[in-house]
């Protein structure tokens, strides 16, 4: 009979060994949850705050010495099968102030005033309009282009469409050989009466140089462009090999302005608008024509620089869904969610100045809810994230093949910046707050050194709400 407890006990230890191998994800105490309406009240006592200011009562001071802030972070975590290394670089624009505002994604038919500026800038003095975009020589171009069939990019050849596709296929040149039965031959332009800005709307514009504008309006994107919207960076062009696998040569030897004067170019534009944005990349780029499959010197409309802009608040910029990389991690916490889509304005400069504009996902600032936010200091935040890095990838030290992760792949801290997001009210899921948050840039190390190969390879982005610390999701 004695031996039957020894029987029980190895049997339990046998059951809770076997249980323990099935959890993922280790028990951790969450560092702040939005649960717990800290930011609500942070954001009240702001308010507060203002009021007081008003009344001569200094607010609050988030200075780089005030909250700790260093101008670099080095630590390390330890895993069982990894190891992550933080060594960061820490931006952060000294001085600033930190307001939080109210914002709501709109239609273009809610911002007719702004694309009736951005045409005037673009089109300075036009003299010739008609509806639509279609021209006799674009639409001859994309039925040359469906009759030469599939292009194959691995034999650089091209091969008669099948099945649905063929099917597809003429329908497509049936459609495009009675719209051109339909056009002149030659560019018509009617009198110009004025621009057109309603939403849905596709109108052409002719300046005074005779050179084609089209403009299309729909309810998240507004384009106006000489050359249409098919931008292929240098960086694409180079890393896509040719057919005995070597890298392609430098192209665009086209380009006629320096990338100074493309910036410039672009600055000046934006500080036309009433809308702040921020340059956030430039590229050497080309424009295709619209009608080609591949990518050759002679299907480029216009070669010059590629300029991606963000929404921005003062000096700091909003986080460019561009900047979003693939490694995953996993996280279990509650977090408040970014469900508005990044808002973009993409310039295109040539030696003739800004030939594209394409400007999608319009967010209105509705109200400034408070001028300055108290910031939490730097070292609860780097706490905050050391755990969030600690919840979120020590749920496969046991399988270290899970999500991508393994011995061979060490995890990497590079940056962190100070940065301004979308976070959707707990109240309202209408309307987000533009509030600060940092931005911690993650990578494992094969991504770092393809990025160090020349490769464009966006880190993974770990969010983290300023305020009070709560994770942020950037998935909309």
């Amino acid at each position: 009979m004695r031996a039957f407890p020894r029987i029980l006990a190895c049997a339990l230890c046998i059951m809770l060994l076997a249980c323990s191998g099935c959890v993922t994800t280790p028990a951790t105490v969450a560092v702040v949850s939005k649960a717990d309406d800290t930011y609500e009240t942070r954001i009240a006592e702001a308010e507060t705050r203002d009021h007081a200011a008003d009344a001569g009562v200094a607010g609050p001071v988030n200075s780089a010495e005030t909250l700790g802030i260093p101008d670099t972070w080095q630590d390390t975590l330890e895993f069982a099968n990894f190891r992550v290394t933080i060594d960061a670089g820490v931006e952060y624009p000294d001085g600033a102030a930190c307001p939080v505002y109210e914002a709501e994604s709109v239609s273009f038919s809610r911002k007719s005033d702004s694309i009736l500026s951005l045409m005037q800038v673009m089109i300075p003095a036009p003299t010739g309009w008609r509806a639509g975009s279609d021209t006799y020589e674009s639409v001859l171009q994309q039925i040359t282009a469906l009759m030469l069939g599939q292009y194959d990019s691995d034999t650089n050849t091209y091969s008669p469409f099948t099945g649905e596709e063929a099917t597809e296929n003429e329908r497509e040149l049936e459609r495009l050989n009675a719209l051109l039965q339909t056009l002149p031959h030659e560019n018509e332009y009617d009198s110009f009466q004025g621009f057109l800005t309603d939403s849905g709307s596709v109108n052409s514009y002719l300046d005074e140089n005779g050179r084609g504008f089209v403009v299309s309006i729909t309810d998240d994107t507004l384009l106006i462009s000489r050359y249409g919207d098919y931008v292929y960076p240098e960086d694409r062009f180079i890393n896509d090999p040719v057919m005995d696998g070597s890298p392609r040569p430098t192209p665009y030897p086209n380009i006629t302005i320096t990338e100074e004067d493309a910036i410039r170019a672009a600055g000046e534009l934006l500080g036309t608008m009433e809308e702040s944005f921020t340059i956030a990349s430039v590229e050497r780029a080309a424009i295709l024509k619209d009608y080609c499959n591949r990518m050759e010197e002679d299907q480029t409309e216009t070669q010059g620089y590629y300029i991606r802009c963000v929404r921005s608040v003062g000096q700091v910029s909003t986080i460019d869904s561009e900047e979003m990389g693939s490694e995953r991690i996993h996280f279990d916490d509650t977090d408040y969610s970014a469900p508005l889509s990044a808002e973009c304005l993409e310039l295109f400069v040539d030696g003739d100045g800004i030939c594209m504009l394409r400007w999608t996902n319009p967010i209105s600032i509705r109200t400034l809810v408070t001028a300055d936010v108290e910031l939490l200091p730097f070292d609860q935040v780097s706490a905050i994230i050391l755990q969030m890095l600690t919840n979120g990838l020590s749920w496969s030290e046991d399988a270290p093949s899970r999500g991508g992760l393994n011995a061979t792949r060490q995890g990497i801290v590079r940056q962190v910046s100070f940065r301004y997001a979308y976070v959707r009210q707990k109240d309202n899921l209408d309307v987000c707050y533009l509030t600060p948050v940092w931005v911690v840039e993650y990578l494992t190390e094969d991504t770092l050194d393809a990025i160090r190969q020349g490769y464009q390879m966006a880190p993974y982005l770990i969010c983290i709400n300023a305020v009070d610390g709560t994770r942020v999701s950037l998935s909309a």
